[in-house]
């Protein structure tokens, strides 16, 4: 019987058997941008639906100060997501590293050279929409339809929307066994799988 691995590395026994990288991956970027169009729009509709729910005015005027409060809130959201990435990877043991992605104006978080399991990498992808979204419905439901509660919902669908790569790359996963181990990349990942798969 093989020993159980050191946390964070991968069991001597294992093969690298994807290195997957979105950049060389150029159907696939494709088909991330075109899956993010019908989601935007779903999600965009469901947060007007539910300010209207709520009973909110949705007709108010669009002014400077609103517009800066959407910017700033949706470049906070964009943070935020990687924020919670590298706070999930602490948790499991990593030293998150961040930088910063030039074509996409961007923050990233990684740990570089750390393996995850399947399930820890998994919840590291899904992390950000859950919590980011809950705190959007958190805020619709207190601020109602003010420019607040409106600011909310959209940062919800852009984060839903702009992490379209997490939602792909979490499907990607899964389809191979738990007993995977992946190592996080910046726009990519490296997978492993025992020698007898």
């Amino acid at each position: 019987m093989p020993h159980p691995p050191t946390p964070g590395q991968v069991p001597a026994h294992y093969q690298e058997v994807v290195y997957w990288k979105l950049g060389e991956n150029k159907k696939q970027y494709i088909l991330i941008n075109l899956i993010s169009i019908p989601l935007g729009l779903g999600v965009g509709i469901f947060c007007f639906w539910l300010l209207w729910w709520l009973g909110g005015d949705l007709s108010g005027s669009v002014d400077l100060r609103r517009m800066l409060w959407l910017v700033g809130a949706v470049v906070l959201t964009l943070l935020l997501h990687e924020l919670i990435h590298g706070w999930v990877m602490k948790r499991f043991g990593a030293t998150p590293q961040y930088g910063f992605k030039a074509k996409l104006l961007a923050l990233y978080a990684t740990a570089p050279g750390y393996a995850f399991t399947r399930n820890q990498y998994v919840q590291i992808l899904l992390a950000p929409l859950v919590i980011i979204t809950l705190l959007a419905v958190v805020g619709m439901v207190l601020a109602g339809g003010t420019a607040v509660g409106f600011t909310l919902a959209l940062c919800a669908s852009f984060n839903a929307t702009g992490a379209c790569g997490d939602v792909y790359m979490t499907y990607f996963v899964c389809r191979y066994p738990a007993k995977a181990y992946i190592i996080d990349e910046a726009d990519g990942l490296r997978l492993f799988l025992p020698s007898s798969i």
